[in-house]
């Protein structure tokens, strides 16, 4: 009966870890798209001013493409973070399978 316990809150464990590293990476491209809506606000207001947006412009390409793997990053961690809960709901305990 240990074993079953053992392997329960090993599960669980993995449980906490696959959820934290999505909210993580969730967190991150939310931060980002914050960033990239502020460097287009930034970007319009100087160009209604006539103002040069040559620098605001490479650092959207930029945030963009750190965007762009944010969101990689977040669909891998929600993609194993759902393998991990299927492979947790239909685990058999170790005393079973003997």
């Amino acid at each position: 009966m240990a074993w079953v316990t053992q392997d329960k809150r090993w599960q669980d464990q993995k449980i906490r870890v696959y959820r934290s590293r999505y909210d993580e990476a969730a967190q991150i491209t939310a931060a980002l798209v914050i960033r990239r809506q502020n460097i287009l606000t930034e970007i319009l207001a100087d160009d209604l001013d006539g103002l040069d947006t040559t620098t605001k412009s490479r650092r959207l390409r930029q945030t963009d493409d750190e965007l762009d793997l944010a969101r990689d990053n977040m669909q891998a961690a929600w993609a194993a973070l759902q393998a991990e809960e299927i492979q947790h709901h239909t685990h058999e305990p170790r005393e079973a399978r003997r």
